[in-house]
Order: structure tokens, then sequence, then C-alpha cells
């Protein structure tokens, strides 16, 4: 009879012990995906008392295998139980609150993983040796075979792994076992005259980290159209110490003898903390320092120096076949590596009138302060503007035009709009757009309706922005009274105001963004994820359709992140190129970005948190302060070289489309992307379709 009940014993505890865990993992899995959102609490609660629940009988069920006494059960349970109420409970309350990682901040460590989720890992992690805890003892009693001490440790281990597998994002780059990694594992590229120096060719989508492996492309071409810019990028490595090269390319030349100027940039790394996607390090290129023919660069052994070699043609440039010689030298300036590149100039030009409109900031007091300049009267969103003594006018205005020839519209023109200087911007076909200054000075106002409107082309390129992404009653309300106020002096103005909320309450009645600024604002500007909102997208659509002034911009900033394209340094640079494509294929007219300097937040030289987050580094800096670093000129990144390249591609879209029709462009467009959160990461198929969409242009030339 004795015997009958321990093998009942052991069948009810084996039983038991294996659907109470199952329930416990189940009710955690589903507790975890709710826990984040908070979107249902009843849920949250429920799934969380029954892993209570869930742990209680596992308890018992384990104890049961051994234990006789009922209330030595019913202690241990009782005990066991509280345990883990207060592990799930009060150590994710403490997490989030206690120590000031409330679940509404976005961050944590370099602001990588949400908090919410950061406290229940660490909770589960805990939970996890608790339950391995409890197996071991159940094992340790339902079986007595040598293997079993290798089992509990291995339950042991696994919440461990667990949390490192969770929070893999948050684990510091590895980059005190790189040497150890490149004692076994070679870096690749080609070996130069220098044995000891290797190379590798790159298209301009790329971003290579300082230690990527590289491939073994020994030759490179480019191919562009009349007035468009061009390039590519060398990578070196030396797998010694005390190495010091030298990089010259010529420029290109044809059969004529008619030449393409090139110049060389050396690639600056900037840390990104905790986005890597190289485990051994988060340093990202970005800053284009000009190069000299006499610079030498030193390179550390094991770690890439990329230079990024761009070619700009001009609409007079003649179509065809150029060659242009690259070539490196040791310290010694002996020749150790010498390539023909090929440029093929395609037959047609990228007239302005086929570019997608653009507006973008160039206001920033530090940045103007780490030129060494006074900070204030630059202008910003609102567009007043003080007028500036000649050096910081001439300054200004070498900003203003470097964007320009990324086909980029500052929103404040170098002069003000009532300065007789000013007129030639306004008519340059380059200029897609600029800022009239709001100002509640009606007689100002009023001066600036009476020029602008004298030129047909002025008024389709002017725009007021005096209130941005406004979200609530109460700045709708503000909104309404600034578009009244217009309405009555400037009639026919054109505004753009950008949103990044679907929908409004106002007066207890939701209304569309869209559906607000209808007739009020006639540039409609949405940030880009909320396009992926249907009911949103219909309302948008509908809206533009019903008002013939209206036109449709789009812009990003500090977000959206994750899938979506956007101009942060540790995406790849592939995607600030196919936000153009997607941009195109959503019919978007235009591209508004807030800010092309700002550095408030930080020094870009010395960090890559130019806002509130690592998570959208390089948020608003597109391009760095020469100055500070003693060079005079602009200091452009690899970021705004993509989306000059991406204004480009649209321009070739654009053209395509009038040649060959819209469902034609649109299959090439789907070769590249098919939603906001879907695209190639192929650099080389970018350029396949671009070459096709050449191909097309030029044959109906």
């Amino acid at each position: 009879m004795k015997e009958m009940t321990e093998k009942k014993r052991k069948i009810i505890s084996f039983a038991g012990t294996a659907l109470s865990l199952i329930l416990l993992i189940v009710s955690l899995q589903f507790y975890h995906r709710e826990y984040l959102p908070w979107t249902n609490v009843g849920l949250v609660y429920t799934l969380a008392a029954l892993s209570c629940i869930a742990f209680c009988a596992l308890t018992v069920f384990t104890l049961l295998i051994k234990e006789k006494s009922i209330p030595k059960i019913i202690i241990k349970t009782f005990i066991s139980t509280l345990v883990y109420v207060l592990v799930l409970f009060v150590l994710t309350l403490i997490l989030n609150n206690v120590l000031g990682l409330n679940g509404h901040l976005d961050s944590i460590l370099y602001d990588r993983i949400p908090s919410n989720q950061f406290a229940i890992t660490i909770t589960y992690v805990v939970i996890g040796l608790m339950t391995s805890i409890l197996l071991s003892i159940f094992l340790k009693h339902a079986f007595r075979i040598k293997i079993i001490p290798l089992i509990q440790a291995i339950l042991i281990i696994l919440p461990g792994i667990y949390g490192l597998v969770e929070l893999d994002d948050i684990i510091p780059s590895l980059e005190g076992l790189y040497p150890a990694y490149r004692f076994f594992a070679s870096q690749g590229g080609t070996e130069t005259a220098d044995k000891n120096i290797f190379y590798d060719f790159a298209f301009s989508t790329e971003k290579l980290q300082p230690y990527d492996n590289l491939g073994t492309d020994t030759g490179m071409s480019i191919s562009l159209a009349k007035n468009e810019r061009e390039a590519f990028q060398l990578a070196v490595y030396s797998d010694k110490n005390d190495k010091k090269i030298s990089v010259t390319c010529s420029d290109f030349s044809n059969e004529k003898g008619e030449s393409i100027p090139v110049r060389i940039f050396n690639e600056r790394f900037v840390e990104v903390p905790m986005y890597g996607t190289n485990k051994f390090t988060d340093m990202y290129p970005d800053g284009l320092l000009p190069l000299s023919k006499e610079t030498r660069i030193e390179l550390i052994k094991d770690e890439l120096s990329i230079f990024y070699i761009e070619t700009v043609s001009t609409k007079e440039t003649s179509a065809g076949e150029y060659t242009a010689t690259l070539k490196l030298y040791d310290q010694n300036d002996n020749e150790i590596l010498s390539k023909e590149i090929k440029a093929e100039i395609w037959d047609f030009v990228l007239d302005e009138e086929y570019f997608s409109e653009s507006a973008m900031g160039l206001f920033s007091g530090a940045f103007w302060e780490l030129m060494g300049y006074e900070p204030a009267g630059y202008g910003g969103n609102g567009g007043l503007r003080e007028p500036l003594d000649d050096e910081r006018q001439k300054v200004y205005e070498q900003y203003y035009n470097f964007l320009l020839e990324h086909h980029i519209s500052a929103y404040v023109l170098p002069y003000d709009i009532l300065d007789e200087r000013a007129d030639a911007y306004m008519s340059d076909p380059a200029v897609k757009s600029f800022q009239i200054p709001y100002t509640e000075d009606e007689e100002l106002l009023k001066q600036y309706y009476e020029k602008v409107t004298s030129n047909e082309e002025w008024v389709r390129k002017a725009y007021f922005y005096p209130i941005d992404e406004p979200k609530d009653e109460e700045a709708y309300n503000r909104y309404t009274e600034m578009t009244d106020y217009l309405a009555r002096l400037f009639p026919g103005y054109n505004m753009v105001t950008p949103f990044f909320v679907t929908d409004v309450e106002i007066g207890g009645t939701t209304y569309s963004s869209a559906e607000l600024q209808s007739e009020k604002s006639s540039i409609l500007c949405p940030i880009s994820n909320i396009f992926d909102e249907e009911d949103f997208n219909r309302k948008l659509y509908s809206t533009i359709e019903e008002n013939e002034n209206s036109k449709l911009w789009w812009y990003v900033c500090c977000g959206p992140t994750g899938e979506y394209n956007n101009l942060f340094i540790h995406l790849d640079a592939i995607r600030h190129r196919i936000l153009f494509w997607q941009q195109y294929e959503r019919d978007v007219d235009g591209f508004l970005y807030w800010n092309s300097i700002y550095c408030d937040k930080g020094n870009p030289w010395e960090t890559s948190k130019t806002w509130d987050k690592y998570e959208s580094a390089g948020d608003g800096c597109l391009i760095y302060p020469g100055k500070f670093m003693d060079i005079d000129e602009p200091v452009a990144t690899l970021r705004l070289k993509n989306v000059a390249d991406g204004m480009e591609d649209y321009a070739y879209l654009r053209l395509c489309e009038k040649i060959k029709g819209s469902e034609w462009v649109d299959q090439k467009i789907l070769e590249i992307t098919d939603s906001l959160t879907s695209y190639t990461t192929d650099d080389t198929l970018l350029q396949n379709v671009r070459k096709e969409l050449a191909k097309a242009i030029c044959e109906a030339q």
C-alpha cells in the first residue's frame, strides 16, 4: 500500500510539475507581451495572477515528491509564492520607478532599451533562477543518476543566457576581444605592393565600420548624368603598426581632354554607443574631411581608414566615358597602388524642375558659436532674422549655397526678402522654396506680400512656417489665429505646418490633422511613418484632391525610428537614399528636415548625440562646423551626400515617369522598396536599377 502511495505521489508530482511549468511559461510569455504597451490593464493583471498560481502549484508539486508533512508544504509554498509575488511586482516597480526608470521614458543605458523592457527582463531572469532552483530540487529527488548535476547546472545557467539575449542591445561592444578575433580571422581585402596594406572599394551607399571585414573588389566604375554628383569609397587598412599612406586621384578626363573635377575626403568615425552592427565597435563614418595630396594618414593596425572620392558634372559636361587614376603612396612616397577608375556620363541633364522640393533648417546658436561667431540672428522657424555683419553674412551664404549644391533649399534666404540681393536667389531654379518671415508687424507683412506677389515664380516658392507640430486643441487654436491673420493680410498665402499626430480632439470631436489644416496650410506635411495609417492616408489624399492649390510634403526628425528610414548616423547609408524612392512612390512633392546644423545639445566633433537620444544620433546635424577644426568650408556628412543622391534618384524617377509612364516607374520602385519598412539593402541592386532608369531616359533622347 505504501509503495502505491509513493508511486502515486511521483505520478502526481511529475504531472503537476509539467502542467504548472507549462502554465507558468505561457502566462509569462503573454504577460511580457501585454506588459510592455500596457494597453489592456485587466489582461496584464489576469496574466500576472495566473503566473502566481502556476508558480505556487509548481512549488507544491516539487515539494510533494519528497515532503510528506502537509503543514511544511503549505508554509514552504507560501514563502516561495510570496517571494515570487515580490519579485514579479515589487522588483519591476523598483526598477521602473524608484530608480527613475519609469516606463514612460524612452530608454536607459545609452537610450537603447525601453525601461519597462529592461525591468521585466531582469525580473524574468530572477524568476528563471527561482524556477530553475525548484526544478533542480525536483530532479534531485526524482532521479538518482549521475547526469542530474549537469542538468541542474544547465538549468541555473539558462536564465542568465536568456538575460544576455534579451539585453543584447545594451551589452557593450567587445572591442577588447577584437585583437583575439583578428588572430583567427583575416580582415580581408586585396594586397597592395606593400604586403601589409590592403584595400577594397565600396559604393557610396555603404557604411563601413572600422573593424568590418573587406571584400576583394579590385576595381570601381561610376555613372552619372549631367548636373549630378557621384562618388565611391576606398577602404584601406594595415595588419602592422606604424604605417602611413597618402591618397591621390586625378580628375576624370575623356579622349578630347575634357575633365571633371575630383575631390577626396577622409571619413571621420563617430561613436554611437550600443548601436554598432559590428560587435567589436560602435563607431560609424560620418564627417567628410577634405584631403589634400600632402596629407598623410596614419593607419591604425587592423582598423579601416575610409576615403570618399567624389566627382560633380555640370549641365555642359560632354557625355561619354571618362577615366581617372587613383593612387596610394606609402610614407616614403613609394607608389603601392594604382587603379584606373571609369566614369560614364549619360547623355541627359538633371534639370532643376525634376528635383524634389525641399526645405531645411540652417540655424543653431551653438553651431555658430563653435564657428567663432555670435550665435543670434540667423533665423529659424518663423523666418525672422537680424542683419548680419559682413563676415557672418558671407559664412551664412557659404553654408546656404553648400546646401543648394546638394539640391536642398534652406528655410531662410541669405538676404531678407525685401533686400534686392534676395531677388537672384528667389529666381534661381535651384531654389525650390524659401520662407517668408512671419511677423505681427502688419505693415512689414504687407511689404513682403507686395514684393513676393509681384513675381509668379516667387509666389509659388514662398511659404510661411510660423508654428510647428500642433498636436492638441490649444495648439490648433493658436494655429487658427495665425492662419486667419495671414488670410486677411496675405490672400493666397502658402503655409507649411508639419504634424506627427493623425487625429486631434477639439471640443469633444475628433478631427483628422489633414482636415484641420485643409485650406489653411496649402502644404500638408505629415511625418513619414503615419503614411502607414490607412484611415489617415485616405483622409490625407482626399484632402489634397479636394483642394487644387494643396500639395504634399513629408518629414523625418528624431522619429520615426525602427525599420522606418531616417537620417541617423547608425543607419545604413542606403536607407537615407531609399527614403526618396519611398517619397516618390507616395506622390510626395517635397521633403522637409528641421535642421542641418543643429548641435545645441552636443558638439558633433565630440558626440553623435545631437538630440536627446543616441537612438536618433546625428538628428538635425548634416553639416559639421568646419572652422572649429580650422577648415574653411562646410564639412559634409556621408548622410548629406546620400540625401543629395536620393534627390537625384527622385529626379531620375520623375524623368522616367514622363517618358515611360507611372506603371513602369512603379515596377522599378518595387524592386527597391515595397513599403515604408520593407526595402533592399543590396547596394548593387540599387545601382543596377538606377542604370536601368538612366538607360530608359537616354533611349528617349
